[in-house]
């Protein structure tokens, strides 16, 4: 049940233009790492990036890791 609005959470702050990068991914990576969360739940961020990500600069804070 949390996968639909986690994605529609991920969806929005990615829309939101270069003002919600930073937003979006502090929430990704905060997301994949809470044990809360279950690992289909972890892995939202990650679809919405392969999804929405058009240029490598969309990736920066993955090549800084």
């Amino acid at each position: 049940m949390l996968r639909p609005s986690l994605s529609l959470t991920f969806n929005e702050v990615w829309s939101d233009g270069q003002s919600g990068r930073l937003r979006f991914w502090n929430l990704a990576f905060a997301v994949a790492c809470e044990a809360r969360v279950s690992p289909v739940g972890q892995l939202v961020g990650s679809v919405a990036i392969a999804e929405q990500a058009e240029t490598l600069t969309d990736l920066q804070p993955l090549l800084m890791l």
